[in-house]
């Protein structure tokens, strides 16, 4: 099974599935705030993240604390599966 719907090597956490290891390669968008945001929460290039389940929103694991984020944030995320 891939970790991402595609069988592509990188993808946007909102893309990777359920219980496979990743690390973020990079967080972009156009609003400054966003990406701080999101950088503040642990999602910084190098960190270790893994979807740990699906629904409205998506609950992950960043190093050692759950977060819950929106699809639409977690698409700004850009990962690579360990």
């Amino acid at each position: 099974m891939s970790p991402f719907r595609d069988d592509s090597s990188t993808g946007s956490l909102a893309e990777l599935q359920p219980g496979f290891p990743a690390a973020v390669l990079s967080v972009g968008g156009d609003n400054q705030h966003m990406c701080l945001r999101l950088q503040e929460l642990g999602l910084v290039p190098g960190a270790s993240v893994e979807v740990l389940s699906r629904s409205s929103g998506l609950l992950i694991c960043v190093g050692e604390q759950r977060l819950c984020l929106g699809v639409d944030l977690a698409g700004h995320v850009e990962v690579l599966p360990l």
